[in-house]
C-alpha cells in the first residue's frame, strides 16, 4: 500500500469507526447484527469514493481491531499534528466561528472520551478518567433529550451552529423517501454502467 493510500485508509477507517462509537455511546446504542453488517459493507463502498482499495478496508469490528494493531506501530506524530488535533477538538473562535468554537469546547471532553488511551497519547489529547466517567452519561442524556424533543428542535440547534450539517440532517429527518431502487451501486459498478469508454 502506498503512503498516500495508507493515509487515506487510516482517515477513512478512523472516521467510520468513530461514527459507530459515538452512535453507541451517545446515540440509540448498538446496531443490530444485520444493521452492523450493512454498516461495514457501506464503509467499503464509501472507501472506494476516496480511492481506497476495497481489499484494504476492514469489514467488521474484529477486522478494525486487527487493522489498528497492524498500523499502530507505524504511526508517528509531530507538534504540527498535535496543533491540528487540538484545532479540530477545540475550534478557535473568530469571525463567524464563535458559536461553533463554544460548542466544540463544550463537546471536547465527550469527544476525547470516545478515544482509546493509546490514541489520546499519540494525539496529545488525554484527560483524567474521572472526566470520562462524568461526561459520558451527561452527554448521552443531553443528546437524547434534544433528539426526543423532535427533529425541528434538533435541526434548529444545528442550524444555529453548523448550517451545512443541518441541511444534510434535514434531508434525512424531514424528507425521507423510498428510493426507486433499493440497490446501491458501488463506484466500480457505476463506472462499468455509466463510465465513458477509454479513448
Amino acid at each position: 500500500m502506498s503512503t498516500s493510500r495508507a493515509a487515506i485508509s487510516n482517515i477513512h477507517v478512523t472516521g467510520w469507526h468513530s461514527v459507530l462509537k459515538c452512535h453507541e455511546m451517545y446515540g440509540p446504542g448498538p446496531l443490530t447484527p444485520k444493521q452492523e453488517e450493512r454498516y461495514w459493507a457501506e464503509c467499503v463502498t464509501a472507501a472506494e469514493l476516496q480511492t481506497c482499495k476495497p481489499s484494504d478496508v476492514p469489514r467488521s469490528r474484529e477486522e478494525v481491531r486487527a487493522y489498528y494493531a497492524e498500523v499502530r506501530p507505524r504511526l508517528c506524530t509531530s507538534e504540527r499534528a498535535h496543533q491540528g488535533m487540538h484545532y479540530l477538538v477545540r475550534t478557535e473562535g473568530g469571525k463567524g466561528r464563535r458559536k461553533i468554537s463554544a460548542v466544540s469546547r463544550l463537546m471536547a471532553p465527550a469527544t476525547i472520551a470516545t478515544l482509546p488511551k493509546w490514541m489520546r497519547t499519540v494525539g496529545g489529547s488525554d484527560q483524567p478518567a474521572l472526566v470520562d466517567r462524568v461526561v459520558v452519561p451527561a452527554t448521552r442524556t443531553a443528546i437524547r433529550s434534544l433528539v426526543n424533543r423532535g427533529p425541528q428542535t434538533y435541526l434548529s440547534v444545528l442550524g444555529d451552529v453548523i448550517p451545512a450539517t443541518r441541511r444534510v440532517a434535514a434531508q434525512h429527518l424531514l424528507h425521507r423517501t423510498t428510493p426507486p431502487n433499493p440497490h446501491t451501486l458501488t463506484p466500480a459498478e457505476a463506472k462499468l454502467r455509466y463510465g465513458r469508454p477509454a479513448s
